[in-house]
């Protein structure tokens, strides 16, 4: 419903004409080696005021980058957006496909500014984001108790003679409940999908922590694990080949089928 509220809001924007662009004061190249890592933000013109516009940029391995929008005044919160960053040139570009947007920019020679149009379909308005760090993490949010059951587990993967330790979140009622086990990605990473050395700004964004409560509050039993070497779980992860993860999963798989709470025909796994 919000995200509708936004687009809603979007729609009723003038139309910008597209040689606005062409119009606008040109903006010197900026070397595209220095990263988008930050907090950008900037006011959006809508119809009888502005809406505050707030992106929050990590970066990842690789290159890549971890992205959300917020729109406080739309009571938007973690919006997923996906950055690309052509290679040898100043441009960036912000796809938001949940609110069918996206903000195409240059970056200014001093790194501060995001400068372009944020567009919808038939429609452009510009748009310029400022640049400030992302504030340093002092603690994690306090959290409420959730409407489902948590449990912290451990079993043993027999094959491997490791123990694993993990969290199984059950939805209310009597059940049985379709299940899934959450596979982490490469690397040693916990339970919430974060690794041992995760910087300050991805300690808020637990990502299989996230998707599990989403699962469950919809009904599902979720079981998440911490990798070998990680948290509760014993081994190393760092001795671990492809194929024996695998018999991990199959070891949690195993521990579900003994659960009276969980479906037996409906089993599966998401990573």
């Amino acid at each position: 419903m919000r995200l509708r509220c936004l687009a809603w809001v979007l729609l009723g924007l003038a139309g910008v004409p597209a040689q606005a662009m062409a119009q606008a004061a040109p903006i010197q190249s900026v070397a595209p080696a220095i990263s988008l890592a930050g907090l950008w933000r900037g006011p959006l013109p809508v119809p009888g005021g502005e809406l505050e516009l707030s992106f929050s940029i990590i970066a990842l391995t690789g290159g890549t980058y971890f992205a959300a929008l917020d729109v406080p005044m739309q009571r938007l919160s973690r919006v997923p957006v996906t950055v690309q960053q052509p290679v040898g040139t100043d441009s960036v570009l912000l796809l938001v496909p949940q609110l069918d947007s996206r903000f195409l920019a240059r970056r200014s020679a001093d790194g501060q500014q995001l400068r372009g149009m944020w567009c919808r379909p038939g429609l452009r308005t510009p748009v310029v984001l400022h640049y400030s760090p992302l504030p340093a993490a002092v603690g994690l949010p306090a959290r409420f108790a959730p409407p489902y059951r948590e449990e912290e587990v451990t079993f043993t993967n027999a094959t491997a003679r490791v123990k694993l330790a993990g969290t199984l979140t059950v939805p209310p009622g009597k059940g049985p409940f379709p299940a899934a086990v959450l596979v982490s990605d490469i690397g040693e990473q916990d339970r919430d999908g974060l690794a041992p050395t995760a910087s300050a700004g991805l300690l808020s964004y637990r990502l299989l922590g996230s998707l599990a409560d989403y699962l469950t509050r919809h009904g599902v039993a979720v079981m998440r694990l911490d990798d070998r070497g990680v948290g509760g779980s014993s081994g190393s992860t760092d001795a671990t080949t492809p194929t024996q993860r695998v018999t991990d999963v199959q070891a949690a798989l195993n521990y579900l089928r003994t659960r009276p709470e969980v479906d037996l025909l409906h089993l599966g796994l998401i990573g």
